[in-house]
């Protein structure tokens, strides 16, 4: 079950259960960006959660997350999307906005999921972590794979 895979992957805060958020993005170059963040970011990003879902409204996408804990949603926040290469960040920073992210409740989840598509993670147990430059590359280690957010060979790609 992904919800017993994740338990592994962060920080287990015991005292809290799921966490549910959602966020709107804005393509700001006519959607020219789309494609890039759905094939790169989005599977990047949805290893580190439990459940992600998207769908287009009105030219924007609209995300729908489930965390397994704060302690899980605040670990993907940090430090400007870890998990992120440098050059996937720039060109998020030129290219679109999002809309910070709003808590929704399990209902609401459940409810805006059943319309939406789901975003196959990059990176599964037991190799749970993508490199931040390339989805094809898991590791165990959440160390590892953002190590100073470098590619392969220590280029940021």
């Amino acid at each position: 079950r992904e919800d017993a895979m994740m338990k592994s992957k962060v920080m287990h805060d015991s005292n809290s259960g799921p966490v549910f958020k959602t966020t709107t993005i804005t393509f700001n170059d006519g959607g020219a960006f789309k494609n890039r963040m759905y094939t790169e970011i989005c599977p990047k990003a949805a290893s580190y959660m439990v459940e992600c879902y998207r769908r287009e409204v009105n030219g924007k996408c609209e995300e729908y997350m489930k965390f397994e804990s704060q302690a899980q949603f605040e670990q993907y926040k940090r430090n400007n999307w870890f998990w992120a290469s440098q050059s996937i960040l720039d060109d998020f920073q030129k290219s679109a906005s999002y809309n910070g992210y709003s808590e929704m409740n399990e209902d609401q989840f459940l409810d805006k999921k059943k319309d939406a598509e789901k975003v196959i993670a990059a990176c599964k147990e037991p190799f749970p972590f993508p490199k931040p430059d390339n989805n094809k590359i898991c590791y165990r280690d959440l160390g590892w794979a953002s190590y100073l957010r470098l590619g392969y060979w220590g280029k940021d790609n």
